[in-house]
This record gives C-alpha cells, structure tokens and sequence, in this order.
C-alpha cells in the first residue's frame, strides 16, 4: 500500500484537518493515509473520503445495524450517503454536526431552487461574508456544493429511470417532485452548473463571482433562469 515505506504521525483531534491530510500525501509522497484504521484518499477539490474501499449497500447497511446497532432508517440512509464506503458512514454517524450541514444545505438548496435572482445574490453574499469572517470554512463551501451535486444526480438518476441507490434517500419525495418538474434536460444542466463551479473554487477563482455564476445558472423547472 505504502510501497514499503511507513510513516507514523501523532495527530491530535483539534489539530486534524483536511490540509493535514493533503501535506501528508503531497509532502511526504504518500498514496495513503491511515487514521483510525480507515483509508484516507484525496479525491478533487480538497474532498476527504474515508474508507474508500465500498461495499454494497445490502452488506453496509447490515453491518450498520447489526454490528453498530443503529437503528434500520438509519443504517439504510449512512449506506447510501457513504456510497457504501464503511468509514464514511462512520465519520456521519460520530458527527452530529456534519449530519445537520447535510440537512441545512439540502434545505438550503431546495428552498433556491424556486428562489427570485435577489434572493439567490442575497445568499452568495452571506456565503461570502461567511468565510471571509472566518464563520465558514471553503472545506465547509466545498462540502455544501458537494451535497447539492448529490442531490442533482439523485434528481439525474430519478429523471432517467435509473433504478440505482440514491445518495438522498431521505429525501426522496422532493427528489421524484424535481425530476418530473426538470426532466432530463433541466437535471443534466444543474449537475453540470455545480460540478463546473467546484472546478472554479478548485482554481481560486473569485468565491462571490463563482457562486453568483453558479446560482444564476440554475435552471428552473422550465429550463430558464431565476428572475
């Protein structure tokens, strides 16, 4: 895994951080960082996964029930939010914060999507502030875009018949209502608007201006953009 080379790193919980984890891989040339037993891999824009090593959703959610005794709602949803990858169901699972990032960016998107062009400015503009005050984080920025591009290919998948796991399965109601509100066309076109501003945030382009751009370019369920 290592390639024969091993190296042990004494990380204190208040000091982890994803850029840790990042030095680690860039500095010290690693494939791989092990925390708590877990696999850790750098995959796009500063994303941490953890345990990327997926199972099936069948097996990950009886293993979350019956080894972790979560309750079976919600062994179903940590499998399918994790994508099958035991760590990060663990991660969800031990974090109660990052369960309600989930929720309120989710929330959050939702309640834009039908938003009027002012509100939608209002909201880049409080993100903006959010993290030049310090109240947010661009791991933080990174980890709502990231749940609001699962959203879109959960509406993507819905849209196109697929009958593949959701990553939102919590929210399929909203998800079926959007996919017959977009179709396809509408789906693919908000997939490409988020996944093409985490591209901009990963080359430092301006925050406001790529969240701007990117809440402009959400369609409505007619195709056309927010007034």
């Amino acid at each position: 895994m290592f390639a024969g080379r091993h190296v042990d790193v004494e990380i204190y919980c208040h000091d982890f951080s994803y850029d840790i984890v990042e030095g680690l891989l860039d500095v010290e040339g690693l494939d791989e960082v092990v925390l708590e037993g877990f696999p850790v891999d750098i995959v796009g824009f500063g994303v941490v996964l953890v345990g990327t090593q997926g199972i099936s959703f069948e097996e990950l959610t009886k293993d979350l029930h019956e080894r972790w005794q979560l309750p079976p709602q919600e062994a179903k949803l940590l499998a399918a939010v994790s994508g099958g990858r035991p760590g990060i169901a663990y991660h969800y699972h031990e974090n109660k914060v990052l369960k309600e990032k989930r929720i309120k960016a989710l929330n959050d998107h939702v309640r834009l999507i039908s938003a009027s062009r002012v509100e939608r400015f209002r909201f880049s503009e409080g993100i903006n502030e959010d993290v030049k005050n310090g109240r947010m984080t661009r791991q933080d920025l990174y980890e709502m875009l990231a749940t609001w591009l699962s959203l879109w290919r959960d509406v993507l998948l819905t849209a196109a018949g697929s009958e593949r796991m959701l990553t939102n399965p919590d929210r399929q109601e909203e998800i079926t209502a959007l996919a017959d509100r977009y179709q396809l066309q509408g789906a693919q076109k908000n997939v490409l608007a988020v996944e093409k501003t985490l591209e901009r945030l990963r080359k430092n382009v301006n925050l406001r201006l790529a969240m701007d751009v990117l809440l402009l370019d959400l369609s409505q369920s007619d195709g056309s953009t927010a007034r």
